[in-house]
């Protein structure tokens, strides 16, 4: 039960010029107050997740290496996480549970389109397994839902093989989806599966995973439809796909998820990273998927909801900028906005592949990565209320529970905010105590566009162990977020009821 507390409230200090290369930048002030009496949500422990591609079996796994120590070591950092395997290539992969190199998965006659071939091999579903034990990771397994049997239903009996595989090898943290982006498959593989079919599709799933007794806590999700009001002629609308699947399949899986990208890679701009209606658009779609919950379950319903693939641009992300430092500005946002609104997990496209990705070829953390390992180090899962008590103007300003970890709190909450303004800073100090520790997140060439990022004035890389480096720590009595920076700040005396 939470007991009546004050709220938090926070004020600016006076406006003092902020000095940045010998130019004084003014300071806006902002008064921003945060309800510690109760949480809005508690967030599964896993709630910033991670994904890797089908595709990379396209390319036989010839550049990434999920067994690279580099890569343990950050999946390790971002854990505890979900590890999506999944994507439109996922839809042409299928299992064959022989004992030669190319024993996983290998195209048949079963796939609607024979002319796909993606081919999995067991020595890369081996190592995909040990990173996920190493690295304290779920897998998350999307089976392909393009084998359909001459009645136009889903053919289960390869994914039965999958199954008594993993079983045998006593590999139980799986979960399991069925189809990637169901709405788009008319403009990808001209073949057309219905919403009620596909929820019929998940029955069958459903019904094999109850009677085998190993699997029995893995959770089913679905349909991943992809966003909810982007479509062109060629896709069926996602809004109405979304509405109707959970309509028939809401007793079926266990949490509804869908995918979000705000951009067209390869039209997307610097600008739109920092544009602040760009950022809404994300709540637009939110909104309307909570609309059709509960539309189908009655008003004030809820039901778990997952983020199940997501990222700043689609078609791989926009190029020298989705994996850039100004990345940062959406990916936050979209964090904070899937807190706030109740949001299970959100699965970011991706660790490794593609423009958007966590780790460069040279298997080496880009900015987002050092965002997301904050993040995981610094957020806990209960998010808080938060509001701007006059204009917020360039600011955009989120708030949880602190993470409890060695050194923090209970009570502690952690403030993470961005400064979208490109001449000001914006500076904030607590009223109750005036001391927090602040994580300052920098472009280290100066450039939005910058492949490495600073966090409190330290460029960020891994040691030459491969480990994650200390990073320096700095408290002050105000948060200042420079032009166009973001950044945490957590407050070790919040003494937040909410948050104990």
């Amino acid at each position: 039960m939470m007991i009546a507390a004050s709220n938090v409230l926070f004020s600016l200090v006076s406006i003092l010029p902020l000095i940045i290369d010998g130019t004084a930048v003014p300071s806006l002030n902002y008064t921003i107050e945060i309800n510690r009496e109760r949480y809005l949500h508690e967030a599964r422990k896993d709630f910033l997740s991670i994904a890797l591609d089908c595709s990379l079996i396209d390319s036989e796994w010839q550049t990434f290496n999920p067994l690279n120590k580099n890569v343990i070591v950050m999946a390790k950092a971002l854990s505890p996480a979900i590890l999506r395997l999944g994507g439109t290539a996922c839809d042409y992969v299928i299992f064959n549970n022989t004992n030669n190199q190319h024993s996983l998965f290998h195209l048949n006659t079963m796939l609607k389109n024979e002319s796909l071939k993606s081919i999995l091999y067991v020595k890369d579903w081996d190592k995909l397994v040990a990173l996920s034990r190493m690295a304290n990771l779920t897998l998350l397994f999307d089976a392909n839902v393009m084998l359909r049997d001459p009645q136009g239903n889903w053919n289960s009996t390869n994914f039965i093989s999958f199954l008594k595989h993993n079983e045998y090898y006593n590999v139980s943290n799986l979960m399991f989806e069925l189809g990637n982006e169901p709405n788009n498959y008319p403009a990808h593989f001209n073949l057309t599966i219905s919403a009620s079919q596909l929820a019929a599709d998940f029955k069958t799933l459903r019904d094999i995973i109850s009677q085998h007794s190993f699997f029995k806590n893995s959770l089913i999700v679905g349909a991943d439809v992809g966003n909810p009001y982007i479509r062109n002629e060629l896709q069926l609308d996602p809004a109405t796909y979304i509405h109707d699947f959970f309509e028939d399949a809401h007793s079926t899986i266990d949490a509804l998820t869908w995918h979000q990208y705000y951009l067209k890679g390869s039209t997307a701009k610097v600008t739109d990273f920092i544009n602040a209606t760009v950022m809404e658009t994300f709540r637009k779609q939110v909104i309307i998927v909570s609309k059709i919950i509960q539309d189908v379950l009655g008003a004030n319903q809820t039901f778990p909801v997952w983020m199940g693939e997501t990222s700043s641009a689609y078609d791989s992300g926009a190029k020298n900028i989705s994996n850039r430092y100004v990345a940062g500005f959406l990916w936050m946002d979209k964090l904070g906005i899937s807190a706030q609104y109740g949001y299970d997990i959100v699965i970011r496209q991706a660790l490794y592949g593609g423009a958007y990705s966590l780790i460069d070829e040279n298997m080496q953390p880009l900015p987002d990565f050092w965002l997301s390992y904050l993040f995981k180090k610094l957020v806990g899962r209960r998010s808080l209320e938060v509001s701007v008590t006059q204009n917020p103007g360039n600011i955009r300003v989120y708030a949880s529970c602190s993470r409890i970890e060695e050194g923090v709190k209970p009570g502690a909450v952690t403030i993470y905010a961005m400064n979208l303004d490109p001449t000001s800073s914006a500076r904030l100090q607590v009223t109750f105590n005036s001391t927090g520790t602040i994580y300052l997140l920098e472009p280290t060439d100066g450039t939005l566009t910058s492949p490495y990022v600073n966090i409190n004035s330290q460029t960020m890389k891994l040691t030459n162990d491969s480990e994650i480096p200390p990073i320096p720590l700095k408290s002050q009595d105000y948060f200042e977020l420079k032009p166009l920076t973001f950044g945490f700040f957590v407050l070790n005396e919040a003494k937040a009821v909410a948050c104990i």
